[in-house]
């Protein structure tokens, strides 16, 4: 149930009525023969007159109604819709098509998940969009306004087993679900890309989809059409290029000397030709033709995992090799690409210059283990000592040059943050240099941990909004930028109800996406 303050539960699919509809205009007047009026007793008085428009729904309409909010949802349950409308005189309402009238209005409405009706000011040409939310959308709440970004992008997923994600849905500023859609398999997260489509990460070691709003179709899927047998489709990431290639990932089992991963096992000797989870960066053109590819163990050595996560990945190992790498993320940049790897807690820019020699080359390193590319961090108390990232996410680099991440925390007993640095690059490329850290924000008191996954995005006014992985909190946060002044007010904030989490959530800006295209997406999936 969505709700601002009280905590209700998931309502019950009830046998669907279709009930003759009715309106009520005004106050009821019976005129019946015999009435008798008793003497001396006054007329109650009038009612009040109606000054504003107000309206009401049961189910509960969701936001609480404003005449300045035109988009709202309410829980299917099978029944019809009973709206409740006061309208002023100068304010004649229409509600599902039937004559505007005032004073008070009552209506049934039936609609089926995903429907919408309207109710209409004649007055002031407002039209108030009611959609019919299902019955089995996870429950969320919502708190806090101000927030920069227009819309938010997300497809929360339950932890029961196996993991089934249900709805990828667009929120807007109000917290409203103004987009949404089941998905027909296990979706990790939904990106939102340049053109306009969407990207949907699959769970289920299949390939990524190409989503189209209008109307709401699989476009493509992004593979390649030479990829080589026993290669397995990655779930983290996808990236859209302007040339209108796509970047991916696929993982294979690659045998190799893995003992420099976990120091404490040396007595292990088939850790010398073991089977490791191999990561493969590939770029597709729009036929899938392969035009680029880049492997991560070619590149980096085992021994990089970072120590903190030798027991995790020695006694768990992934069904496909030691998992001593874990990518995670990938950015396009000037002169290349921006790879996050969670278990070496370091975030990797490499070099894309086909037919040249530093093609795929290291360009820098940024946390982790030290090596010849590695950046020296500034400012960032969180390096001092032995300390580090834990399990970062989602490394983007922003217009400016700066580098973004969302720091987990994981494993070091500190919350979640949005971490930026300023590079000053080392000449030759690939030398090293310095990353000083000019912005940290966090929302340490209701997100104390993240254990995986997550986003940090720095959106265009100074505010971040968070997907805290491994929960179910989306959160923008405003910042001052200034790393002595750091600010941290939760300015917005959508968080589901528990076992439900996300893996990312992404900010959609003002102007990027039309709402009626949003409105003609779901009317075009629920006719």
């Amino acid at each position: 149930m969505f709700r601002r303050s009280h905590h209700h539960g998931r309502p019950s699919p009830r046998p669907h009525r279709v009930p003759a509809p009715r309106i009520v205009v005004g106050l009821a007047v019976a005129v019946l023969a015999g009435v008798v009026v008793s003497c001396g007793e006054p007329d109650p008085p009038p009612p009040p007159p109606i000054t504003q428009v107000a309206i009401t729904t049961s189910p509960g309409l969701f936001p609480t109604f404003s005449a300045d909010t035109i988009d709202y949802v309410v829980r299917c349950t099978g029944e019809p819709i009973h709206v409740v409308v006061d309208a002023p005189d100068d304010h004649p309402i229409s509600i599902d098509d039937q004559p505007a009238a005032t004073g008070h209005l009552e209506a049934d409405v039936n609609r089926t998940e995903g429907q919408a009706f309207q109710i209409v000011d004649q007055s002031l040409l407002r039209v108030y969009s009611v959609r019919c939310l299902p019955y089995d959308y996870p429950n969320f709440t919502v708190s806090g306004h101000g927030q920069q970004a227009e819309y938010y992008l997300t497809a929360p997923f339950g932890l029961g087993l196996p993991l089934s994600p249900e709805y990828i849905t667009i929120f807007d500023r109000n917290g409203v679900p103004v987009w949404w859609s089941k998905t027909r398999q296990p979706v990790n997260f939904a990106t939102r890309f340049s053109d306009g489509n969407l990207g949907l990460v699959r769970f289920d070691d299949q390939p990524s989809e190409v989503f189209s709003l209008l109307p709401p179709v699989t476009v493509r899927q992004v593979a390649s059409n030479a990829q080589p047998p026993g290669a397995i489709y990655d779930n983290h990431d996808v990236l859209l290029l302007p040339n209108g290639h796509y970047v991916y990932v696929y993982n294979y089992r690659r045998t190799m000397d893995a003992s420099g991963a976990f120091p404490s096992h040396t007595d292990d000797t088939s850790l010398h030709n073991a089977t490791v989870l191999d990561h493969v960066l590939v770029e597709i053109d729009a036929r899938g033709n392969p035009v680029w590819s880049w492997d991560a163990a070619d590149h980096i050595a085992p021994s990089e995992m970072d120590p903190q996560w030798e027991d995790d990945v020695y006694t768990t190992p992934h069904p496909d090799g030691y998992d001593v790498f874990h990518w995670n993320s990938v950015e396009a940049t000037p002169s290349g690409f921006l790879l996050s790897f969670r278990h070496l807690d370091a975030v990797f820019a490499i070099t894309k210059d086909p037919g040249q020699g530093d093609d795929g080359e290291v360009e820098w390193k940024l946390g982790g283990s030290p090596r010849a590319e590695s950046l020296t961090v500034a400012a960032d108390p969180v390096f001092s000592g032995a300390s580090h990232f834990g399990g970062q996410h989602d490394a983007r680099r922003l217009s400016d040059g700066t580098i973004t991440l969302h720091d987990n925390g994981s494993g070091l007993g500190r919350a979640p943050r949005g971490v930026r640095y300023r590079l000053a690059l080392n000449s030759p490329v690939g030398t090293g240099g310095t990353a000083t850290l000019i912005e940290q924000v966090s929302d340490s008191a209701d997100v104390p941990s993240s254990f995986c996954c997550g986003s940090a995005r720095r959106l265009p006014g100074g505010n971040w909004l968070f997907g805290f992985g491994g929960t179910g909190v989306i959160a923008e946060v405003a910042s001052t930028g200034d790393l002595n002044r750091p600010d941290g007010t939760v300015v917005f904030r959508i968080v589901y109800d528990a076992p439900v989490v996300e893996y990312r959530t992404e900010p959609i800006q003002a102007g990027a996406l039309n709402w009626f295209v949003l409105r003609l997406s779901m009317d075009a999936q629920n006719p």
